[in-house]
């Protein structure tokens, strides 16, 4: 994903595994979780993916200074 001022974050191949009400992707840290959510939401009409970075850990470890996946709606087309 590309952002302002060409800031980026980077989910590389990750792969991710469903955990009771959304897909999650896990970045195995030593002696910390870092994980990304992935959950199903309505918007526009259409069922789309809401991402939520758990403690801004995933943002810390694959962004730029500005890149950001906390809050990030995946459009369907």
């Amino acid at each position: 994903m590309i952002f302002t001022n060409a800031h980026t974050c980077d989910l590389g191949e990750s792969k991710a595994i469903w955990s009771e009400n959304h897909w999650v992707i896990n970045d195995d840290q030593p002696n910390k979780t870092v994980e990304l959510r992935l959950y199903p939401a309505t918007y526009k009409g259409q069922t789309q993916l809401l991402l939520r970075d758990m403690d801004d850990q995933y943002r810390r470890l694959l962004c730029g200074m500005r890149g950001y996946f906390d809050g990030i709606v995946l459009e369907r087309e």
